[in-house]
Formats: structure tokens, C-alpha cells, sequence
């Protein structure tokens, strides 16, 4: 910044500033059919400016305009992003079909063009802009986000289980494949993704894959493990509890005196077992 006189600094961070919201507007009025700005002019107008304001930025921060590559690379990042935004989803819809996990809602897109700006200052302020290949990696950010949200989509997450399984396995083990599958590439792409936009590394420690594999497998496990031990089960537990002399009652267990007294003189005792007395001997 020292060949910048401060009078320059202030002008190209004003305009910097100026094309930053130029470009998000642009953004913003894309899934709008009320807009006065032409529909395939939108996503070309918020890249050429959202690139504007990265390589005003550049010239503040490096003292040199960033190179074209680079700058051709920001503006096809925002324009893809601005391409992704459709007017039927909305912010936190899961994906209902395959191809919704590379749309965004009109609020996703903005915050994934001001993440993605964040990224680039932050490598600006080390004085190296993100290679123009490495920018378009962050294009699975959003890819990342569809996916948290598909977790809870069991129909599609059956589908990609029962490929996996090759038709042999039933729903809820498809269900259970394809969530650990979704969760392992999403723990893949973020924990390695970060490595190569910040620093240029990928990871490929196969103890560290291990790692991701077996967390991914943990936590899709972890529903049908609480489902095993809930309704019908928890019922059936309900029972042996009752022949043990304890009362499942309200969720609390109530410790009889026949179970904590061997030599008790109670030979008869009831029990509620869904509602209905049941008689029990010793």
C-alpha cells in the first residue's frame, strides 16, 4: 500500500465497497421476474462486478491488480453461483430430487458470493490470490450445505444405499448405507477442500480417511441403534422390567420390594403393563 497515496486508498475502497453491493443486488434480483435487469444479463452483471470489486481489493492489499486468469476465475465463480439460484427453493429446504443439490435459494447464493469474497481477501491479505482452479473448488461449498440438509432425506438416501448394496438390502439398511456414504464424501470434501483453497494441500493420510469413514459410519448408525430400543423394544423392556419387580411407569423405573428383598413374604404382586394389570408369581 505504500506506492498508494491514502486519497487513492480511500477511492478504490469506496469503489471497491460500491461494486461489492452492485454485484450482491444483482444477486438478489435474479429469481425475481418483477426485476427491470434482463434475466441472462443478471448473472453476468453480478460477476463482472463482484470480480471488479475483488481486484480493486487486490490492488489495495497487494499492490499489484491481480492477474487475469485470476480475475476471469472469480467472475466465472459468481456467475455459476448466481446460475445455481432457483425461485422454488427456499433457505433450509432439503433436496426432494437429485439435481436440487446444486441449486440455492436467492438467500444461500448472496451468502455463498460473500463467503466466497471472504476467501479471496483472506488470501489477498497474504499476498496471493487463490489460483483461478482452485477458486472453483469453493464451488462445492454449496454442494456441502445441500448435503447437510439432504441427511434427513431418507427416500433419496435410500436410493444411493441400495446402489451401493446393489438391491439387495432392505430400506432401512439402504438408508443407513447411503447416510454414511453422504456424510463420508461431506467430511471428505470439507476437511480436504479447506487444505487446498488455504493452502494447497490435500489430504491422503489413510489413517485420516479411516477416521472420516468411521465417524460417517457412527453417526448414521446412531438413529437406527435409538430406534431399536424404542417403540415395540421399548415395550417388550417394559415386560422383563415387570417380571424383574421394577415398574416402568412415566419413563421412571420404581424399584420393588420383592426385587430388593429376597426373603420378602409377597408372593403375589401386580403389575401395569400397557394399561393392564398383569399378575406375575414368584
Amino acid at each position: 500500500m505504500k506506492d498508494l497515496p491514502r486519497s487513492a486508498q480511500i477511492v478504490y475502497g469506496a469503489a471497491s465497497i460500491f461494486t461489492a453491493l452492485l454485484c450482491l443486488y444483482s444477486m438478489a434480483q435474479i429469481g425475481r421476474d418483477g426485476s427491470e435487469l434482463p434475466l441472462l444479463v443478471r448473472p453476468l452483471m453480478a460477476g463482472v462486478t463482484g470480480s471488479l470489486a475483488l481486484a480493486l481489493i487486490g490492488r489495495i492489499l497487494t499492490e499489484a491488480v491481480p492477474p487475469l486468469p485470476a480475475t476471469l476465475g472469480d467472475a466465472l465463480v459468481i456467475i455459476l453461483l448466481a446460475l445455481s439460484i432457483s425461485p422454488d427453493i427456499r433457505v433450509w429446504q432439503a433436496p426432494a430430487a437429485w439435481h436440487e443439490f446444486l441449486m440455492l435459494s436467492e438467500v444461500g447464493a448472496v451468502t455463498a458470493v460473500i463467503g466466497y469474497f471472504g476467501v479471496v481477501i483472506w488470501g489477498l491479505a497474504r499476498r496471493r490470490h487463490p489460483p483461478a482452479n482452485r477458486s472453483l473448488f469453493y464451488l462445492l461449498a454449496p454442494v456441502l450445505f445441500n448435503m447437510l440438509l439432504g441427511l434427513g432425506t431418507d427416500p433419496l438416501l435410500a436410493q444411493l444405499g441400495g446402489v451401493m448394496a446393489f438391491g439387495g438390502a432392505g430400506q432401512d439398511l439402504a438408508v443407513v448405507l447411503g447416510r454414511a456414504l453422504m456424510l463420508f464424501l461431506f467430511n471428505l470434501v470439507l476437511f480436504s477442500g479447506v487444505g487446498v483453497m488455504m493452502d494447497r494441500r490435500w489430504t491422503s493420510d489413510m489413517r485420516v480417511l479411516g477416521l472420516l469413514l468411521l465417524v460417517a459410519i457412527h453417526a448414521s448408525l446412531g438413529p437406527l441403534i435409538a430406534d431399536m430400543i424404542s417403540g415395540a423394544a421399548a415395550r417388550m423392556m417394559s415386560a422383563a422390567y415387570a417380571l424383574l419387580g421394577i415398574d416402568m411407569k412415566d419413563g421412571q423405573l420404581r424399584l420393588g420390594a420383592a426385587a430388593i428383598s429376597p426373603a420378602s413374604p409377597i408372593q403375589r404382586r401386580k403389575v401395569i403393563y400397557l394399561g393392564k394389570e398383569l399378575e406375575s408369581r414368584n
